[in-house]
């Protein structure tokens, strides 16, 4: 892990390096034909590797440190059992071994009282044959047994291989890594398409925004067009309608100035009127009072006539 770390803080800090890298140093690296040498023997001969993602490197050296891991911890596990079963193997063969010596002591002793009993009874020399043959066969079965036990598993040793735990972060560091530099390898591809039907959209946008803005640009051209046109015409009509109108003009400021002389008439006319009404007015009472000095003057004739007829 620390390694893992390491390599990734190196695969960084190149990174960071070759992204600073002032103008100045690139001009100088492009001037001296020996460090451009250099710098290409170094680095990617060919611009499929120049295209990979920076740290598709990281991810290799991962996978390959984690089926490392992962193989170096098999082979341990094997050895720790191949050394257990070894060692089940001689402790089964040592105990065999010493149940047979005990065996063979046994039956010694058994022969010796066999021979002893033999001399002094001559009677029984078939159930004393027998005895050893019954010691045999009682102590075959515990051998077998002994046998067929199923070895015991040794506990494997304290800073031998990882545990179960640090198999699993490895086998998923594993897939990690592998998911990853698949993911990078197939994104070059992808990412080149994708860009390249980015660009083919974002030329197919400019072209209609292009014809978008030729018609556009037609359409205010016709319009300007017109637009002088009609500056023409005006200009044109201007002219031909400047003599009548001067003409309206002068006709209505003559037509103000009788119009003024008719109101001013007009006031006259009033005035005369209003006299003339007086006046009418002034002749009623005037008539009014001779017809009643014509109406007293006829009834003081009648009444004088009246008087003389009487006389």
């Amino acid at each position: 892990m620390c390694a893992l770390h390491t390599l990734k803080a190196k695969t960084i800090a190149r990174e960071q390096t070759g992204r600073r890298l002032p103008p100045g140093d690139k001009c100088r690296q492009q001037r001296c034909p020996t460090a451009a040498a250099s710098s290409r023997r170094s680095g990617p001969s060919s611009p499929r590797l120049a295209a990979l993602h920076p740290s598709l490197l990281l991810d290799a050296a991962c996978t390959a440190c984690c089926v490392v891991l992962l193989a170096s911890s098999a082979t341990s596990q094997r050895q720790s059992v191949y050394s257990a079963v070894q060692h089940s193997t001689t402790r089964i063969r040592k105990s065999i071994g010493a149940q047979q010596a005990e065996g063979r002591e046994s039956a010694a002793a058994e022969d010796t009282g066999c021979t002893s009993t033999s001399r002094t009874d001559a009677s029984a020399p078939v159930t004393m044959q027998i005895r050893p043959t019954e010691a045999v066969a009682a102590s075959a079965p515990a051998a077998a047994v002994t046998v067929c036990a199923p070895p015991t598993p040794l506990p494997l040793p304290a800073g031998g291989t990882p545990g179960l735990a640090a198999e699993a972060v490895a086998c998923c560091t594993l897939l990690v890594a592998a998911s990853n530099a698949w993911f990078k390898l197939s994104g070059s591809s992808w990412t080149a398409a994708s860009r390249q039907s980015a660009s083919t959209e974002a030329a197919a946008r400019l072209a209609r925004l292009e014809a978008v803005t030729d018609k556009q640009l037609a359409e205010f051209s016709t319009a300007v067009r017109q637009i002088d046109k009609l500056q023409v015409r005006t200009r044109l009509t201007s002219g031909d309608i400047r003599r009548p109108i001067a003409q309206l003009q002068s006709a209505s400021a003559d037509q103000s100035a009788v119009l003024v002389r008719l109101a001013s008439e007009q006031e006259a006319l009033r005035g005369q009127l209003r006299d003339t009404q007086a006046l009418l007015a002034a002749l009623q009472g005037l008539t009014a009072k001779q017809f009643q000095v014509t109406v007293e003057a006829i009834k003081q004739l009648r009444s004088a006539q009246a008087a003389g007829s009487d006389h």
